[in-house]
């Protein structure tokens, strides 16, 4: 940052303000457990191929838990083609051995986050097709269910399932009902959660950090560049 930014910074940390931005290393985090839940979900693939569908649904669960403890929290396009591969591999795993409820679960969960998915009618297997169809018409017949977001400081920006809702207090109307992701961001504090919403709905209160420390974040942002000697 240069040295005077330096000075800013080392005053700030001897007030006690926290001046690491959460969202970058949170970022940085997403990225390597992305990287290890696709290896997860390659050696599921392989032993599916293998007809080992216990095993692939063992090295998918470990793909859904590393996703779940932060790409699921955002936008990366990635994140959510992969996750759309981990449900589709439990999907089949549990078609193969002959657990409809369990295959039907695992879809449902699919098409809650991401609705408009559709198999490959040329590629995909007919039961999933056929599945996949079934789960559509049975979410399609249920009322939207709600996310209330609030926030402090106000105004934090809210990802719902890697797509940008809107600035809080928001409330995000159109949801089916099931597992839902959700992550708050503003002045480098940042909040998620694994949502479990029901007919009734969920709220969220997020926490985000003083104002002292989201100036703190606002103080690293314009050091990062360059900075006149006015500013």
């Amino acid at each position: 940052f240069g040295e005077v930014g330096l000075r800013v910074l080392h005053r700030l940390a001897k007030k006690g303000v926290k001046v690491l931005d959460a969202s970058s290393v949170a970022e940085d985090a997403a990225k390597k457990q992305l990287a290890d839940a696709k290896a997860s979900l390659d050696e599921g693939a392989t032993a599916f191929s293998d007809n080992d569908f216990d095993g692939a649904l063992s090295s998918a669960a470990s793909a859904l838990k590393l996703f779940e403890q932060g790409p699921a929290y955002t936008e990366d396009d990635d994140a959510w083609a992969l996750y759309r591969d981990i449900l589709s591999l439990r999907a089949l795993s549990y078609l193969k051995l002959k657990k409809k409820r369990d295959a039907d679960e695992a879809l449902r969960a699919l098409l809650v986050v991401l609705p408009r998915y559709a198999p490959n009618r040329e590629k995909a297997p007919p039961d999933i097709v056929r599945h996949v169809e079934d789960m559509k018409d049975e979410l399609r017949s249920l009322p939207p269910t709600t996310i209330e977001v609030k926030s402090k400081p106000a105004g934090a920006r809210v990802l719902v399932d890697g797509r940008a809702r809107g600035r809080s207090p928001l409330l995000v109307d159109d949801l089916a009902p099931g597992i839902h992701y959700v992550a708050v961001e503003a002045g480098g504090g940042r909040y998620t959660e694994r949502l479990i919403v029901g007919d009734a709905g969920a709220r969220i209160d997020a926490r985000l950090g003083s104002k002292k420390g989201a100036a703190a974040h606002d103080v690293i942002a314009a050091l990062s560049k360059p900075t006149t000697a006015k500013t």
